[in-house]
């Protein structure tokens, strides 16, 4: 389960790793003009549970697996350092 909440984590050392619950809103999709991955989609989406919110990322080789997931108002958990 959550290992913080999204307010605590700017405070944690770089490389640090979490996972935190919350709910995906404010998806956006873009494909990527340049670079190794050029022309393949990824997503940028806003990540919020009750203590704040935070902007995330999620590029085109891991997007390539969760498309489905990354939808506005799912609750989930997400991992990341």
């Amino acid at each position: 389960f959550r290992t913080h909440e999204i307010a605590q984590l700017k405070g944690l050392p770089h490389g640090t790793e979490v996972t935190v619950g919350g709910m995906i809103s404010d998806v956006r999709t873009m494909v990527q003009q340049k670079g190794r991955n050029a022309n393949q989609r990824y997503a940028r989406f806003q990540f919020e549970d009750t203590s704040a919110r935070i902007g995330c990322v999620m590029f085109a080789d891991m997007y390539a697996d969760f498309a489905e997931r990354i939808v506005n108002d799912v609750v989930c958990f997400l991992r990341a350092e």
